[in-house]
């Protein structure tokens, strides 16, 4: 094996987490001295061409007002990747040896991130707490994990119960997947809750409720129509994926495609509107429905473990924060005017996400027992 081959598969497997202690020392030891430099710049310029390299998977900076067409003339890569290469370095070390006098390290307390947690209660009043071992349920005529392992009660017998309603909700804090008796498949995300049928046909119509926020995989049926209501409005779909949020603290329900086509409705029926994907609706109250462009990827990144904001304002992050972690959040000053964009793991500890955040300069922040303080 030749040395620059060497070097790269070094490298690629630092990328993958999957370099070995041994292979590290000796990552650091090559950047101390120079020796991964051309290595580095050529796969830089390569990467620099046409598009913006991201070195950490995670970041959070303030939205530019005015976004500029990036050009990289070819003249330019060579000092871009020099660049790189310094960058590059300093961040593998820092990555791996952080400043014990950082933000993150300075928090006294610290929160661990939500998990699988969900109740089921039926009409008759009983209450059965579903496995936090396991990530989902198959809710209809048995009830069961979608790992074929019977749910069962608190006193250990099964908790198979067939009445006409029932309703699955999530804690601050929680998550949980729910498989209805037609084969849909519903994600719920913290604080929310979705009550169905076990049979979830009635009059041809599957229809079920919402509160808070789900992503839905409907299981395509011509013959039955699938409805979803939710506060101030109802969604009307035969097989598709969608998200709605729809949370209490929320002026706004959000109803966004990813694939098919929904009808969107109004309660009252004055308006009515069907999606394209990529599209979202807004109802606000008793306006009328607006429609818009969207990142799907930004409105669905909750569901496979991230926080992603695009020129979002600091209170709508923290709603999604204070869900998450079961926290209380409170500001000190106005910080209306606070908005940025960013991506961060919801995988983290809340002081690593909030040390992500402060690193703008634009917010700061207090860690007092399930308390967060936020400030200029």
């Amino acid at each position: 094996m030749d040395q620059t081959t060497f070097y790269k598969q070094l490298l690629d497997r630092y990328v993958n987490n999957t370099a070995t202690a041994e292979e590290l020392e000796v990552i650091d030891h090559l950047i101390g001295k120079g020796e991964l430099d051309e290595l580095l710049m050529g796969h830089m310029a390569e990467s620099w061409a046409g598009e913006e390299v991201i070195f950490e998977e995670e970041r959070v900076h303030v939205p530019q007002k005015t976004r500029g067409i990036k050009l990289w003339p070819r003249m330019a890569l060579t000092a871009a990747a020099a660049l790189a290469v310094i960058t590059f370095g300093i961040w593998l070390y820092t990555s791996r040896h952080p400043d014990k006098g950082s933000d993150l390290l300075n928090y006294a307390n610290d929160i661990k991130p939500g998990k699988n947690q969900a109740t089921i209660t039926f009409t008759n009043g009983k209450v059965v707490k579903l496995s936090d071992q396991k990530n989902g349920v198959v809710v209809g005529e048995e009830l069961k994990y979608n790992d074929h392992t019977p749910v069962e009660a608190t006193t250990g017998e099964p908790a198979n119960d067939n009445t006409a309603e029932a309703t699955i909700s999530t804690p601050r804090g929680g998550t949980y997947q729910v498989t209805l008796a037609d084969g849909t498949k519903v994600w719920l995300n913290a604080a929310s809750s979705l009550t169905y049928s076990p049979v979830l046909n009635k009059e041809g119509i599957r229809r079920v409720k919402l509160a808070g926020e789900a992503y839905f995989e409907v299981a395509k049926d011509k013959t039955r129509p699938f409805l979803v209501s939710s506060r101030g409005q109802e969604v009307k779909v035969l097989g598709t994926h969608f998200n709605i949020s729809s949370y209490a603290d929320d002026d706004k329900v959000k109803t966004t495609l990813l694939e098919g086509s929904v009808l969107v409705s109004r309660d009252d029926r004055k308006d009515e509107v069907m999606l394209k994907p990529d599209q979202q609706a807004i109802v606000a109250g008793s306006k009328g429905i607006t429609v818009h462009e969207v990142d799907v990827n930004e409105v669905v990144a909750w569901k496979t473990g991230d926080f992603r904001f695009e020129d979002q304002g600091i209170k709508d992050i923290m709603k999604q924060i204070a869900r998450w972690y079961d926290v209380e959040v409170v500001y000190e000053g106005d910080v209306s005017d606070i908005r940025l964009n960013g991506s961060i793991s919801r995988n983290r500890n809340i002081s690593q996400v909030l040390t992500k955040i402060a690193q703008t300069k634009e917010v700061h922040f207090k860690i007092e027992g399930r308390r967060i303080i936020v400030k200029k």
